[in-house]
């Protein structure tokens, strides 16, 4: 991940319930970008997302999936996920 975004802060996220984030990109002082992996992108569970952005609200959700075909979006509540392959990335998409 630090080969495709390398001028980026890219940590992870956990909390004491041990609910997690893959990836959090930080992008400025109030954005925080998330990337969740997942080989099958119909098992994308989005709880953990959701009560992150309850206390980081403003960002762009990717999940990433060699399963995607094509680039598509979902909302869960209030939250957009933006589903990608994992060749979108080598292309670029994801910057």
């Amino acid at each position: 991940m630090r080969a495709i975004i390398p001028a980026k802060t890219v940590s992870y996220w956990r909390d004491k319930r041990d609910r997690e984030i893959d990836f959090v990109i930080q992008q400025n002082r109030n954005r925080v970008d998330t990337i969740e992996c997942k080989i099958d992108p119909d098992r994308f569970d989005e709880k953990n997302l959701l009560v992150f952005r309850t206390m980081y609200p403003e960002g762009v959700n990717w999940l990433v999936s060699p399963k995607v075909e094509k680039m598509y979006a979902k909302k869960y509540a209030d939250v957009e996920v933006r589903f990608i392959s994992t060749q979108h990335i080598l292309d670029g998409c994801l910057l």
